[in-house]
């Protein structure tokens, strides 16, 4: 999975918004609509255990709450800038 963000102030009451990609496909996964660590935490406590289970590998920059979310909801993928 690959997190990062885009901007979308001109658009949203929110500054960033998050995109989750896979990057074996290319393919968007969701646009979360902000980048907030609390909003993180509660997307990801909302997906299925099992899915979020699959998820090996999290490239990303080193933006603190992404950080913080992976390792928290994700423990055991490795994270990779």
């Amino acid at each position: 999975m690959c997190i990062d963000e885009i901007y979308t102030a001109w658009i949203s009451s929110y500054k960033y918004a998050c995109v989750l990609l896979d990057f074996k496909t290319n393919q968007i996964v969701d646009i979360i609509p902000t980048r907030h660590k609390n909003y993180l935490r509660y997307y990801f406590g909302t997906l299925n255990r099992n899915a979020v289970k699959n998820v090996k590998y999290v490239i990303m920059d080193m933006y603190e709450p992404y950080r913080d979310t992976v390792r928290s909801v994700i423990p055991e993928a490795l994270i990779s800038s």
